[in-house]
């Protein structure tokens, strides 16, 4: 199995304990208990990024809960049920608060316009998959960022960004497996700009986003 996206949801199997790559984490304080209660009661992980140290194929998974607690885990692939299909914004709608809706409509509508693929994830992805009150009205929107070959991505991040309203957009633009920027940065045309992606992240011309954007 090829390490799946940062930001991509999974489900273990029932076996999960035999492939723990760091099986002493789950005896650890405060993640004694919870880890092995959240896995067993059939709730998603989220994919993180890789760190340096982490074994070739391994997957290093994260835990949020409702109260803004975050746990890890590392494990094999083989520990793996299946990976959740990604989740459009348009199919989270339900799951925002109503003081939402109207900047979620208008965010639609840009994207469309500006050619852009939407996808969620942070705590309105959570809310979403768990059904649990991980939202508050301050909460922001983390929306990761497709784009078309042809789409000019700075006009594109002014149009989505200049919306006015409730939530605060914070968008990731994906590299198409690479990694992701933040298009709040990528906006105002830095030199270099971060980099967050398997095995740590790094520092990268801002230039190079463009031209990968154009040939992806």
């Amino acid at each position: 199995m090829i390490r799946p996206d940062r930001h991509r949801f999974i489900l273990l199997g029932p076996a999960w304990r035999d492939h723990v790559v760091e099986p002493t984490i789950l005896a650890q304080e405060p993640a004694a208990g919870l880890i092995e209660d959240w896995i067993d009661a059939g709730r998603p992980l989220v994919v993180a990024a890789s760190a340096k140290c982490d074994p070739i194929g391994s997957i290093r998974l994260g835990i949020a809960t409702p109260d803004k607690r975050r746990f890890g885990i590392v494990i094999s692939p083989a520990a793996v049920d299946r990976l959740l299909p990604e989740l459009g914004l348009e199919a989270v709608v339900a799951s925002t608060p109503l003081s939402w809706r109207n900047k979620i409509t208008q965010t639609l509508e840009v994207a469309a316009q500006q050619r852009l693929t939407l996808t969620v994830f942070g705590s309105v992805a959570w809310a979403h998959l768990t059904g649990e009150p991980y939202l508050r009205e301050s909460s922001d929107l983390d929306l990761a960022v497709l784009c078309h070959s042809a789409t000019n991505i700075v006009a594109a991040a002014n149009a989505l960004l200049s919306i006015e309203g409730s939530p605060r957009l914070d968008p990731e633009l994906c590299l198409s497996g690479r990694g992701g920027v933040n298009l709040n940065e990528l906006a105002m045309m830095p030199e270099h700009i971060l980099l967050k992606r398997h095995g740590g992240p790094m520092m990268i011309a801002a230039s190079a986003v463009i031209r990968a954007l154009a040939n992806q």
